[in-house]
């Protein structure tokens, strides 16, 4: 869900995850004085490398940025950052309101989330635990699947997915 306030007219706006050189948007959504609040009920998912830290025993800090458009992406509405790793350490699904900065239009403006990452290694050989090619010190580094979806329930049912590897 997205949430801005304050909005004078109507406009058409999409979300764009942005990790280094990837990107990936979501469908339009209209907001306006009238509807303050869009739901976006769609599953990102991008491939990704997130460092393990073998002394504090956790994946690191990887930044995200979720940034909200106009349709034509001529105007930058806000930006939320996140931290992959954060949810790289947890198995579960994470419900998340992230803030956006730069909003001129609502500084209470915010992004909410479902978010949940998982490693490849751990979607091909479920049995093993999911940080156990980190733990065995056969690699620092791997890449983790990622989904993201900013809905309203946890548990919906998607028809598009867009992925994107290294």
């Amino acid at each position: 869900a997205l949430q801005i306030n304050n909005l004078q007219k109507e406009m058409d706006v999409l979300i764009l995850w942005k990790q280094r050189t990837k990107a990936i948007d979501t469908k339009v959504q209209r907001l306006g004085p009238d509807k303050p609040m869009a739901i976006f009920d769609e599953k990102f998912q991008m491939k990704t490398a997130i460092d393990w830290d073998n002394i504090r025993g956790k994946f690191a800090k990887k930044q995200s940025i979720l940034a909200v458009f106009t349709k034509d992406r001529s105007r930058l509405l806000g930006e939320a950052d996140f931290d992959l790793g954060k949810y790289a350490n947890d198995a579960t699904a994470q419900k998340d309101r992230l803030m956006l900065r730069n909003c001129d239009k609502d500084p209470e403006a915010f992004i909410e989330i479902y978010i949940k990452a998982k490693t490849l290694e751990e979607s091909t050989t479920p049995q093993r635990n999911r940080n156990s090619l980190a733990q065995s010190g056969r690699s620092a580094h791997y890449a983790t699947s990622l989904s993201l979806a900013a809905i309203e329930e946890k548990n919906s049912e998607f028809d598009q997915r867009e992925e994107y590897e290294n």
